[in-house]
């Protein structure tokens, strides 16, 4: 336990040199919030540069910023998660799947990438502390709000679905893959034994993210479709597809030009073998006269 302790307090002190310009110090992350998790890359090496020598420039920009959305809407934070590069956004009066579902159905339908550090945005639809109990708890409150299990209840209209669960941890050591697996799985059952376990193609995803002492659980759809809600991933999927595209636009060009200079290289060899075969002509017919001219006179060639 020491060394854990020891562990979380070098890691608030790194937080708490963030906050300082970049989270909402008046709200604490804890249990029963909603809103969006997301990771994020790393700076380069070169942005670590630049970052250093304008820090202060950043910082003073990065502050007005959060201020402006503070103001905007002050029902917005963002919070420290205590694992690096993730971040948590507490919005309790929005529904967080129609805000991300809306995002990535966009990217989606204009093909076009969206966003350039953010990697995950996983809507979360609650939080609780990192203990089973407390997790039994949240998923049964959270969940049996959904019309998607309201309607999969075992009775006459019953709509079972497909679905599979998706566990992460980071900083935590307390919640076991399995335990949560064997968690979801039985509240599934619970509401229809048709439910079935698929990991190839579920039409709805249970994830469970565990991060310090704090679980944030998200139910959604369309998980690989969207590329598990991985926005850098939606633009690499785009991006290789417009690249198939340019490439199928310009072999019709190629095939043509080439058509087109085996065409010319035809005709010119052609013109090649006429010239040629006139050549060949003109010499036997001046050699025939020739001989002819020579029996006329009596002179052996």
């Amino acid at each position: 336990m020491g060394n854990k302790r020891k562990y979380f307090s070098k890691n608030s002190q790194a937080s708490n040199k963030k906050s300082k310009y970049m989270f909402d110090e008046k709200v604490k992350l804890g249990p029963n919030m909603k809103g969006y998790l997301i990771t994020y890359n790393s700076p380069s090496e070169q942005d670590k540069s630049t970052e250093n020598k304008n820090s202060n420039d950043i910082e003073k920009q990065l502050q007005e910023e959060l201020d402006s959305l503070n103001t905007m809407d002050k029902e917005l934070s963002i919070l420290d998660t205590g694992a690096k590069y993730t971040i948590f956004i507490n919005q309790p009066n929005v529904d967080p799947n129609h805000v991300v579902g809306s995002i990535f159905g966009h990217i989606d339908k204009s093909e076009k990438p969206l966003g350039r550090f953010v990697q995950r945005f996983l809507p979360i639809l609650n939080t609780c502390k990192s203990y089973l109990d407390d997790l039994d708890k949240c998923l049964k409150s959270t969940l049996d709000d959904l019309e998607v299990i309201k309607s999969s209840v075992e009775g006459p209209d019953a709509k079972s679905f497909k679905y599979c669960c998706v566990f992460k941890t980071s900083n935590n050591n307390v919640l076991s893959r399995d335990e949560v697996f064997k968690l979801v799985g039985g509240y599934m059952q619970s509401k229809n034994k048709q439910n079935k376990v698929d990991f190839d193609n579920p039409d709805y995803v249970v994830i469970i993210n565990v991060i310090c002492n704090l679980c944030f659980v998200s139910f959604v759809g369309n998980y690989f479709q969207y590329r598990k809600y991985n926005l850098i991933e939606m633009g690499t999927k785009f991006n290789k597809k417009n690249d198939k595209q340019e490439l199928k636009k310009t072999e019709p060009d190629d095939i043509k030009n080439a058509q087109v200079n085996d065409e010319e290289s035809d005709k010119k060899n052609a013109n090649d073998e006429n010239e040629s075969g006139s050549d060949h002509a003109e010499n036997e017919i001046d050699n025939k006269n020739t001989v002819k001219s020579g029996e006329e006179n009596g002179t052996n060639i």
